[in-house]
């Protein structure tokens, strides 16, 4: 957890065989909406999907980007996987992982 004031746990075990999306919009699995930097996301910004064993997160073509461990994850590239430990970006993240917008992907 990279927050002290804030906790966000989502539970994926769950997950659609299509993924989840997670943004802005009222469509969106995951709502972002209340977040302090919920303004950079955008409506539909990330899916996360479970295949072969593992996690994995893919952007939607968002405006500001995701980001895993500092690297951007670009559409062209597919979904990058998700390992326990990884720390996942939203939009403002800049190039940081220590953003308000960063969050650890732990396994459960």
């Amino acid at each position: 957890m990279l927050h002290d004031d804030e906790t966000w746990r989502f539970l994926l075990s769950g997950a659609r065989e299509d993924g989840l999306v997670l943004g802005r919009g009222d469509e969106c699995h995951i709502q972002m909406d209340s977040l302090r930097f919920a303004s950079m996301l955008s409506r539909e910004h990330c899916r996360i999907t479970y295949s072969d064993g593992g996690w994995a997160v893919g952007d939607l073509r968002s405006r500001n980007g995701t980001a895993v461990n500092g690297k951007r994850v670009k559409k062209s590239e597919g979904p990058e996987r998700l390992q326990h430990g990884d720390i996942i970006c939203f939009g403002a993240w800049q190039g940081s992982t220590q953003s308000d917008a960063c969050y650890r992907f732990s396994v459960l």
